[in-house]
């Protein structure tokens, strides 16, 4: 009897831990508002075409924000003939906790395209309570011109170990 009190007692304490992980969306907003605050970070750029020999119309930008190994922000921008598709994840103890995803076309004029000047067309954002059980609030604007919907959360994992190489350089 002892035995299989003490097993409940554990599943239910490994099954309450799990979800205790959640976050909130003002500890969200907070973290943020931390990192965007915070100027001790080391901002560290790459050019990502350079070094996959791909060559982008309106170029390539990756940077991370980052204290040593931790890194508190990524900002992704890949430029196209006829826009932008930027990408920005806020990480907080090595997790993901935001992730804003959207998209830009130049403005359009009677003499063509004026390169100077974006106007956003879509913007996806995915407050994320709970990273490893992929439990977030996802909010979408506008329509995707460029780029195609991710089907997880998981999928932005790619930029965040790209990230990690990048800084371990």
């Amino acid at each position: 009897m002892m035995i299989k009190k003490t097993v409940t007692f554990l599943l239910l304490l490994a099954y309450l831990s799990t979800f205790a992980q959640d976050i909130t969306l003002e500890e969200i907003t907070n973290n943020i508002l931390q990192i965007e605050a915070d100027t001790t970070f080391t901002i560290t750029t790459r050019n990502q075409a350079k070094s996959s020999q791909i060559s982008l119309d309106g170029g390539y930008q990756f940077k991370i924000w980052h204290q040593g190994r931790h890194i508190a922000k990524i900002v992704e921008v890949i430029g196209l003939s006829y826009g932008s598709i930027q990408t920005t994840i806020y990480l907080t103890n090595h997790t993901p906790v935001k992730i804003i995803e959207s998209e830009a076309v130049f403005t359009e004029t009677s003499h063509g395209l004026n390169y100077n000047s974006l106007n956003k067309v879509y913007e996806v954002t995915h407050d994320i309570l709970n990273w490893n059980h992929q439990k977030t609030i996802t909010k979408e604007k506008g329509k995707r011109v460029f780029s195609v919907p991710k089907k997880a959360i998981l999928d932005y994992k790619l930029l965040i170990e790209c990230a990690k190489q990048t800084i371990d350089e």
